[in-house]
């Protein structure tokens, strides 16, 4: 059975309800409150030794005992994450301050419509990209997209592309390293607070360059 020193006489856990992406606001205009408020709870050592009901999310977000405002600025991050991947996939109109609809030229897109994804199309996609010399650093989609990817190479009898891929889990506070898809050699990233994809017209994929090639305005992605 596992066991954890306790420094005290209680153990304290943070909990919190649903956690909502950050919200984009309008310059000089006052930011509403909607940070997700989390409440400690409180476990003595009796009923530590026989039962702690902690909220297993919770437990997946802290890793360990926290107090409320290291909490509260860890759910403060995960919020302003959320928002920030999700607003990279909706037009805004605007050209400084977007998504990456309204940074990516029309004539640097591949519009499928209601055909089914196929590797011709991916590879037009991918070889529309001119920064890097060409390459893209990521590709990034939802996972209903990823899906209709991997059953793409099934129905072809092709074995799905894997690579190593290493990240940093701000949560956690620590590194990861896994084999994940990947396309030409390229890793395929999830994003799913993107567009949720129920529509095939709704499931983009973007082949992303990460960096500055030096060049004006937004012409690395």
């Amino acid at each position: 059975m596992p066991v954890q020193g306790v420094n005290g006489g209680f153990l304290v856990y943070p909990r919190v309800p649903a956690i909502k992406p950050a919200q984009v606001v309008d310059p000089c205009q006052p930011a509403d409150d909607i940070s997700t408020a989390a409440t400690g709870v409180r476990f003595g050592m009796v009923e530590y030794v026989a039962r702690v009901p902690v909220c297993m999310a919770n437990q997946d977000i802290f890793q360990h005992p926290t107090d409320i405002v290291s909490a509260n600025v860890t759910l403060g991050e995960i919020q302003g994450w959320y928002g920030y991947y999700g607003r990279m996939d909706i037009a805004t109109g605007s050209p400084t301050f977007g998504g990456l609809p309204d940074l990516v030229a029309p004539s640097r897109t591949v519009n499928m419509g209601d055909a089914p994804l196929s590797f011709p199309c991916l590879s037009r996609a991918y070889h529309l990209v001119t920064a890097n010399n060409g390459k893209p650093c990521v590709i990034m989609s939802n996972a209903r997209s990823l899906e209709s990817y991997e059953n793409l190479c099934r129905l072809n009898g092709q074995n799905l592309e894997y690579m190593s891929w290493r990240w940093y889990c701000p949560a956690a506070r620590t590194w990861h390293e896994e084999r994940i898809p990947s396309f030409n050699g390229t890793p395929w990233l999830i994003n799913d607070e993107m567009n949720p994809g129920l529509l095939p017209a709704d499931r983009r994929i973007w082949f992303i360059v990460l960096g500055d090639d030096g060049g004006k305005g937004p012409t690395v992605a």
